[in-house]
């Protein structure tokens, strides 16, 4: 499984992480800054023709530049907490599903259980956080 985002998604992440969750602009920088270090591959360029085939696509327009992200990036799975406002139908019939953060952890805890320990034993190991508030968070 691989993890793609465009810009717009990261600017948008940028700008939920500080109105909803207290992030300090700095801060939302320097998780953008650490994800596309750790992960480069993983920003793409939404193509023309992609953002052309979303654009009159019934749906909140704000989402538009996910869902041409999720075509230029051939992905399978699109995550979002936010179904209600994705043609999942229209995006079924070109092979991506769309989930739920909590629908994919649960698969890939299916999945993949050892994996999935070790990165929950090195959450723990990182964070100043206590266990139970992870597990507040993920439940949350």
């Amino acid at each position: 499984m691989q993890l793609h985002w465009s810009q717009l998604i990261l600017d948008e992440v940028s700008r939920n992480l500080i109105t909803k969750f207290d992030f300090t602009p700095n801060d939302a920088m320097e998780l953008e800054l650490r994800l596309t270090e750790y992960l480069p591959q993983a920003l793409i360029e939404v193509l023309r023709r992609d953002s052309q085939a979303v654009a009159t696509v019934e749906m909140d327009a704000k989402d538009h530049h996910v869902v041409a992200a999720a075509l230029s990036a051939k992905a399978t799975i699109l995550v979002t907490n936010n179904i209600r406002h994705f043609p999942t139908e229209w995006l079924a019939t070109r092979g991506i599903e769309v989930c739920t953060p909590g629908q994919l952890l649960a698969r890939l805890s299916a999945d993949h259980p050892d994996a999935m320990r070790t990165a929950h034993r090195l959450t723990i190991a990182n964070s100043p956080k206590t266990e139970g508030a992870i597990f507040a968070t993920l439940a949350a």
